[in-house]
């Protein structure tokens, strides 16, 4: 009976030290899982912000996609009445250069006719005054003539 009385002590210490350690290990376990909770939390928390961050990003950057696409197409449509206004202009100016090469032309032409005349005219007067100055040459040796005939007498 002392035997199995130091068995049964024996057999309640080992069960003793077995919860002991068990409840050594139970404790060390319970603040692992505390710790493993702790950090589950603040992994979940970022997590979720995370997930709203990129819901975020993601609206701001289709937002901003689309604001770049409209304004893509106001811009394209502005390039494209500016470009169209310049090809008025430009036709304009065109236009207007043909018209003054053509006017230039006719004054040049007029100036060569203006300049014609004047050489016939030219032509003319040095006639008249040729014609003028034999006239009265004849018209002066006729008189010479004709004052020698009378001193002659």
């Amino acid at each position: 009976m002392a035997r199995e009385n130091e068995k049964l002590k024996e057999e309640a210490e080992s069960l003793k030290n077995e919860k002991t350690s068990s409840s050594l290990l139970l404790h060390e376990q319970e603040v692992k899982l505390d710790s493993y909770m702790r950090d589950y939390e603040r992994y979940f928390d970022d997590n979720k912000r995370l997930r709203e961050l990129i819901n975020q990003l993601r609206d701001e950057k289709e937002s901003a996609l689309s604001e770049a696409n409209r304004l893509k197409i106001v811009f394209h449509g502005r390039v494209n009445e500016l470009n169209d206004e310049c090809n008025v202009k430009v036709a304009h100016l065109e236009n207007s250069l043909l018209e003054s090469k053509e006017k230039h032309k006719a004054y040049e032409e007029r100036a060569y006719q203006v300049m014609v005349s004047q050489e016939k005219i030219t032509e003319k007067w040095k006639d008249e005054h040729r014609n003028t100055v034999t006239f009265y040459d004849r018209s002066l040796n006729q008189l010479k003539i004709e004052n020698r005939h009378l001193s002659d007498k």
